[in-house]
């Protein structure tokens, strides 16, 4: 499993879907860029707004080898 990295070190490089904790609790993000190149998770049913802040992520694991 990877570690947590944390956002200020730095964000992921491609958009996608993302483990992600905030305020303790881990949920699972897409990561957007917009226009610009500004690089934000995506709000969600469990975020308020797009501001809301994500503190670690870490990609997905892969998947176990009997279900690919």
């Amino acid at each position: 499993m990877s570690e947590w990295i944390s956002v200020k070190d730095r964000m992921p490089e491609k958009e996608g879907k993302y483990i992600v904790c905030k305020s303790g609790n881990v949920y699972a993000l897409p990561m957007r860029i917009n226009g610009l190149g500004h690089k934000y998770w995506e709000a969600g049913k469990y975020f308020k707004k797009e501001t809301d802040e994500v503190t670690h992520w870490m990609p997905f694991p892969a998947p176990p080898k009997e279900a690919q």
